[in-house]
């Protein structure tokens, strides 16, 4: 929740019915640092580990869903700072999970991006700079993360000169040559986040889709031998990005049962649609399903409701000019 710049606070909330109303849950122990800025997260057994960093630090938050029996939802770790690296000039974060229950986090400094490994026990060790030799070079952020099946990470980034690229880091602590996905990001702060969640397909390859400067999305595809595809275009509409100081492209994209999914805002009307893809490189033309908003972002996941029904449900920001109160939720069966 951010009603503002200098009155903001983490919430979790929950929702007991299929999305259709709302409640926060253990309010009383939620985290007290404000300044929410650059924020990562994931999900192992009940646990949501949050990575977060403001202009000061980096902190690691964490909350524990209910099981049903004996555990109730829970803040278990509130406020454990794991960094403070120089300011970024965007705070950025992510974080993924490896298959032992050990984390794998990613931020932003004022020199570039740093990676830090949380032991399955617990104990966070020293940060790694993605960059040893960053001087006189621009500075990488937009970082975004996905765990492969062998637990290698997959790293995508953005650098200060309008280019993306893509790394992976193994298990031994390694990260490859640098591959370029694009060099027309743009060098703007808002095209910082240009690069979507990335997304692990059945068949081993990890699509990364990211937003270049003239506001199309484009497509590639890493394999497992980490062979990077040809670039293809999603759609021909212009996607927002870095609306209501969001600082991120507004897009998302899932996968289930081996179709891509993705929802993007129109740059122009500020609307909602959602494209296909069935075929690497093939996607349907976008049809809308929210209209007559003013959105600025949107992130979302596969789950199932109370039928057992498979969604895409995600949460976006219906028109809120920067403020609050204007959060809504969608579920789009799969």
């Amino acid at each position: 929740m951010e009603p503002s710049e200098t009155d903001n606070r983490f919430m979790m909330v929950k929702s007991v019915d299929d999305g259709r109303s709302w409640f926060e849950v253990d309010g009383d122990s939620r985290p007290s640092l404000g300044d929410l800025e650059g924020v990562g997260s994931v999900q192992v057994a009940n646990t949501i580990h949050i990575i977060h960093q403001t202009s000061d630090e980096v902190v690691h938050h964490a909350f524990e869903m209910s099981d049903g029996l004996e555990q109730s939802d829970a803040w278990v770790v509130t406020t454990d700072t794991i960094a403070q690296p120089s300011e970024p000039p965007t705070q950025v974060a992510d974080v993924v999970a490896r298959s032992d229950g050990s984390l794998v986090a990613v931020y932003g400094s004022a020199t570039g991006l740093y990676w830090q490994l949380r032991s399955s026990t617990g104990e966070w060790q020293p940060a790694n700079p993605v960059n040893p030799d960053s001087v006189g070079m621009p500075v990488f952020s937009g970082p975004v993360l996905l765990t492969t099946a062998d637990d290698s990470v997959v790293l995508a980034y953005t650098s200060a000169d309008g280019q993306a690229l893509v790394r992976v880091l193994d298990n031994q602590g390694q990260l490859s040559v640098p591959q370029r996905l694009s060099d027309q990001i743009g060098t703007r702060e808002q095209d910082v986040g240009a690069i979507l969640p990335l997304v692990g397909m059945p068949d081993g390859d990890v699509v990364i889709v990211y937003r270049e400067s003239s506001g199309l999305l484009y497509e590639r595809r890493l394999s497992a031998l980490q062979d990077l595809g040809p670039a293809v275009r999603v759609t021909e509409r212009a996607v927002v990005s870095g609306a209501v100081d969001s600082d991120q492209v507004g897009a998302d994209v899932i996968q289930h049962e081996g179709t891509l999914h993705l929802i993007l805002i129109d740059e122009t009307s500020r609307d909602i649609y959602h494209t296909r893809s069935s075929q690497p490189g093939e996607w349907s033309a976008p049809v809308p399903i929210v209209e007559g908003i003013d959105a600025g972002w949107l992130r979302g996941s596969v789950h199932r409701q109370g039928s057992q029904q498979a969604v895409y449900g995600f949460v976006y920001d219906a028109g809120s000019q920067g403020g609050s109160g204007f959060n809504r939720y969608l579920a789009l069966p799969l």
